[in-house]
């Protein structure tokens, strides 16, 4: 029931309740070092991100806040301003072109069966070609839409391939070249509307960014990884239209394109893995992020497999 203290319910004895959600013991809640059960498992007491999470982002009926703030987006100056979504000019200097993308001719079905976490990465180069087309299938512009104004005329809307809450596209795609043939060691960003990539840093920023990996190094198999391609949440885009609502649909985006990602991979006979284990702090700090307005949220590993696929 809703307000109960789950640690209040007792527990019965063998494997149901070895597995019940309560405290190990109950002086746990009041000591300092606490696992993860001990921590979030006690939701009626102390602070707890999750519960937070899941409370502040609630849609409540008569919220006539948010009401207003979706309306504007329905305005001219509203769909003009999402028109321009992601419009930028990349310096000349910090551009670089990407070769043309590889046909994914493989069968969504077999994409699907042949999805798995790949563990064992070969160390051999990717090539530059296959990361373009993983980004362009992720973040690409692929398709557009014309919208009419109330005032008259019309605007053009650039869409994707993965949907996005009011096409606001709060989610960048930025890559670790760590060994991609045709493609300089560096941290790179995906343009989408000019599909190109901006350099934003050398191999001491690779470096930096894997450093703060956890347990990489000491993995053989998943540190010979060809690149990195790293989600980066803005989730200001979604959450000045929807609230709090927009931060819901930003981890929505990640999860979209993290899974789209991993199908474009098995179709070009790559190997892919998700990847969360990472210091939030450090890896935000080599990309120059204040990690709020914009942080790493997610990764996705990348590589020729060490035993090639059976599909």
């Amino acid at each position: 029931m809703p307000g109960d203290n789950l640690d209040s319910v007792p527990a019965p004895g063998g494997p149901i309740g070895d597995n019940a959600i309560r405290s190990l013991t109950p002086q746990s809640v009041s000591t300092v070092l606490r696992s993860a059960l001990g921590r979030h498992a006690e939701f009626a007491g102390g602070p707890n991100a999750a519960l937070d999470f899941l409370i502040a982002s609630r849609i409540h009926r008569h919220d006539r806040e948010s009401t207003l703030s979706t309306r504007r987006y329905l305005s001219d100056d509203g769909v003009r301003f999402v028109a321009r979504t992601d419009e930028e000019i990349v310096p000349a200097a910090r551009q670089v072109e990407l070769p043309e993308p590889l046909p994914l001719t493989m069968p969504l079905a077999a994409a699907i069966a042949g999805r798995r976490s790949e563990r064992d990465f070969s160390g051999e180069p990717m090539d530059v070609a296959a990361l373009g087309t993983v980004l362009r299938a992720v973040g690409g512009i692929t398709h557009g839409q014309r919208a009419p104004l109330r005032s008259g005329g019309v605007v053009d809307l650039a869409q994707r391939s993965v949907s996005s809450g009011g096409g606001l596209y709060p989610v960048e795609l930025y890559a670790a070249a760590v060994k991609v043939h045709g493609l300089a060691e560096g941290m790179y960003r995906y343009a989408p509307r000019a599909d190109v990539l901006e350099r934003t840093g050398g191999a001491e920023a690779v470096a930096a960014f894997r450093a703060g990996l956890m347990e990489v190094e000491s993995l053989p198999g998943i540190s010979r990884a060809a690149a990195l391609l790293v989600l980066v949440g803005r989730p200001w885009r979604s959450m000045r239209k929807y609230g709090p609502r927009g931060m819901r649909m930003t981890m929505h985006e990640v999860g979209a394109i993290g899974q789209q990602s991993h199908l474009a991979a098995v179709a070009l006979g790559l190997g892919s893995l998700d990847w969360t284990s990472f210091y939030d702090g450090e890896v935000n700090q080599a990309l120059g992020f204040d990690g709020v307005r914009r942080a790493v949220l997610h990764m996705v590993l990348l590589g020729h497999p060490a035993t090639p696929p059976t599909v």
